[in-house]
């Protein structure tokens, strides 16, 4: 709900005024998002099977979303994790455990508290397919010459295994650590 959300902004910004991040260092690891009031997130049916929404239709559900930050590399892949809604899954035998990763592949800069980001590319990695793991298999990575601005987002947060972010646009976006040996591969 709206309130719910005003609520969640106003803890985030106590958060951030109480112990404030001092710089966009630390974002290297494996994160899952816990909370958004971003409209594309909101609107999808993120976490369930209903197969509506912004990040969900007909034949997929969004059920998890999150980042795999590499800070050698200055890379991070934005993930959306998808499985067959429920009419779907109760249909096929054997589909309801099936996974599809889709990344949005970024590259990035710091500054103080703030985390500019290019885009590189796109990646689709199918995780389960009827049961099946396909987890060996190397996700298709589509690159091409050109890289473009992806807008930007400020660490207000940070104590290592969970980070609150306002992004360019003014949204928040909340994420924890996944725990030692979770990974998003």
């Amino acid at each position: 709900t709206r309130s719910r959300s005003a609520e969640v902004a106003g803890l985030i910004r106590v958060l951030a005024a109480e112990a404030p991040a001092a710089s966009a260092a630390n974002l290297g690891g494996e994160w899952e998002l816990v909370w958004s009031d971003a409209p594309d997130i909101v609107g999808s049916s993120f976490g369930t099977s209903t197969g509506v929404g912004g990040l969900s239709g007909p034949l997929a559900a969004a059920v998890r979303i999150g980042q795999s930050i590499d800070a050698d590399a200055l890379s991070i892949a934005n993930i959306i994790e998808y499985e067959p809604p429920a009419w779907l899954a109760s249909a096929v035998p054997g589909l309801a455990s099936d996974r599809l990763q889709q990344r949005v592949l970024l590259s990035y800069a710091t500054s103080g508290t703030r985390c500019s980001l290019t885009v590189r590319g796109a990646a689709f990695a199918p995780r389960t397919a009827l049961g099946i793991s396909l987890r060996a298999l190397p996700p298709l990575e589509l690159r091409g010459p050109l890289s473009l601005p992806f807008g930007s987002f400020e660490v207000l947060y940070n104590d290592g295994q969970l980070r609150a972010v306002r992004t360019q646009q003014g949204y928040f976006g909340v994420n924890r650590r996944l725990p030692d040996g979770a990974s998003w591969d």
